[in-house]
């Protein structure tokens, strides 16, 4: 019984470890690149990028990138204010503001490969939707990572996809 037990599970590891290799890498630009389940759509414009891929399943992965230097932040100059909870404070207000229905998290800092990021999670109980964003502040850009389903969607690809950030 051991026996099968362990034989199943190397089998379904192996099965999830295949469906990764499966992702479509998309070049963000020359320092990102990150991995969605199939191609996404992109469009460029103003300096600015995104990457959308909807599942059947109604799920949203969505990579897209602001550039603080157009608002006349430098790197110098945004690095010391990403600490700060006023800044951090402003970023969450304008999600807010984007997002009216939406119940959030408490934002989290953490780094990635010396990195600031942002994390957190918003859900609406109304349109019954959960989304989970992920920022990563590079030079004088910030990336934002976001992965949204509906209510009763599996999530399953939510690590899946935040772990497939890469530097080029």
């Amino acid at each position: 019984m051991k026996k099968l037990l362990f034989v199943t599970m190397l089998l379904l590891s192996f099965n999830f470890l295949m469906a990764q290799t499966n992702w479509v890498v998309q070049k963000v630009d020359d320092k990102i690149s990150v991995k969605f389940p199939a191609k996404p759509e992109t469009i460029e414009q103003s300096g600015m990028f995104a990457a959308t891929y909807e599942s059947p399943e109604k799920i949203k992965y969505v990579v897209n990138t602001m550039d603080f230097a157009n608002f006349g932040l430098d790197s110098a100059t945004l690095a010391p204010m990403l600490e700060t909870q006023e800044f951090s404070d402003q970023i969450v207000t304008g999600m807010k503001t984007k997002m009216e229905g939406f119940e959030f998290s408490d934002l989290v800092t953490s780094k990635w490969n010396g990195n600031t990021v942002y994390t957190l999670d918003a859900t609406n109980k109304n349109e019954k939707k959960k989304v989970f964003v992920k920022m990563v502040f590079i030079g004088s850009k910030m990336y934002n990572m976001v992965f949204s389903f509906p209510d009763g969607a599996s999530q399953d690809s939510k690590e899946t996809f935040f772990n497939s950030l890469q530097l080029n």
